[in-house]
């Protein structure tokens, strides 16, 4: 595990000067990317349809997404298998969404004993997108698959001031252009995830914060 810890490293390391020369050739129209990742004014983070992830209990944020231009009411409960204090709320998107979002996928607020934990949304971003508008981050953690069939890594990026995570999967061995062209998944996350999250370090990333 040390050995495909170490390569994984190396290869982050590779990427630095391809990555900053790469993400200045992406569009620069990023208003709509903004909208969607940015939280609204008057809303602190953590804040996501004006859901304020371990802040807002369930039945009021229930009520806001009903109620949010984005989504099409009403969202729907789902229940965990396997935690009776765990449930979902699920929505299908209104098309008045920003158009980074995936509308294939519902979006999904994630609840424990009625307390709102996330509000998690699949995009149609590229992870170099995410970047140019969020900045650089040095926290976020890189986790490789214990399956040698699948041969993936997740790769998340903590972005504290935001209340977000942004996480990529993609092949171990993938290169530059995979990665910063993979889509993101954001999720605007509770201060303990976040702070979770953000206790881990990717100094190789970090050393990008200078160009960002």
């Amino acid at each position: 595990m040390a050995q495909q810890v170490l390569r994984i490293t190396l290869f982050l390391n590779s990427l630095i000067v391809v990555v900053i020369l790469a993400l200045r050739l992406l569009p620069n129209d990023d208003a709509s990317i903004r909208t969607l990742l940015l939280p609204p004014d008057g809303c602190p983070a953590p804040c996501f349809m004006n859901v304020r992830a371990g802040i807002t209990d369930s039945t009021e944020a229930a009520q806001l997404i009903t109620k949010h231009i984005w989504a099409q009411s009403p969202p729907f409960y789902i229940g965990s298998y396997n935690d009776m204090y765990a449930r979902y709320i699920l929505w299908q998107w209104s098309g008045q969404q920003p158009s980074g979002v995936d509308t294939r996928r519902q979006g999904q607020m994630r609840i424990y004993k009625d307390q709102t934990l996330s509000m998690v949304v699949d995009t149609t971003l590229p992870l170099g997108a995410v970047w140019l508008v969020l900045g650089a981050t040095d926290k976020g953690t890189v986790s490789l698959s214990q399956s040698q069939v699948e041969s993936k890594m997740m790769l998340v990026m903590a972005y504290p001031e935001q209340g977000l995570l942004v996480r990529v999967v993609v092949p171990k061995h993938a290169s530059q252009a995979v990665l910063w062209t993979s889509v993101a998944e954001i999720e605007s996350s509770n201060a303990h995830t976040i702070s979770y999250f953000g206790g881990y370090r990717l100094p190789l990333l970090a050393r990008l914060q200078g160009h960002s």
